[in-house]
């Protein structure tokens, strides 16, 4: 994966966020899906769509050449300011890449923002 942070846009931001939307609609399963399994499963909560399993949110990810883009997909699914959110991600990227996208995450998380997409585990031993 590409550390490379310099010249990253907004729009590159949006572009990536909908098509990672577009894939993360066609694997995500009901929580029930996990809840009825014996064990404990990670899984990564993907707002509306519903739930997709560590190994698969990681295999979406390795995909993409940039190490920001986990973080990013989650900073954009989180904040709620949806009018200005790509331009702040591209911003973040550019000025301190994933490290700096982690951080604003981090805040979204202790403002208590942090609802929509984000890491948890599910299963009949949670």
């Amino acid at each position: 994966m590409s550390t490379n942070t310099t010249n990253v846009t907004a729009e590159t931001i949006e572009s990536m966020v909908r098509r990672l939307d577009d894939v993360f609609d066609t694997i995500t399963c009901d929580v029930c899906f996990y809840e009825d399994l014996p064990g404990i499963y990670p899984v990564y909560h993907i707002g509306s769509a519903g739930y997709v399993s560590e190994e698969r949110w990681n295999a979406v990810f390795a995909l993409l050449p940039y190490d920001w883009a986990p973080a990013v997909y989650e900073m954009c699914g989180n904040d709620p300011d949806f009018k200005t959110v790509y331009e702040r991600a591209a911003q973040l990227v550019n000025e301190g890449g994933r490290k700096a996208v982690e951080a604003w995450n981090s805040k979204l998380d202790e403002d208590g923002e942090a609802d929509n997409v984000y890491y948890t585990e599910l299963g009949q031993d949670c």
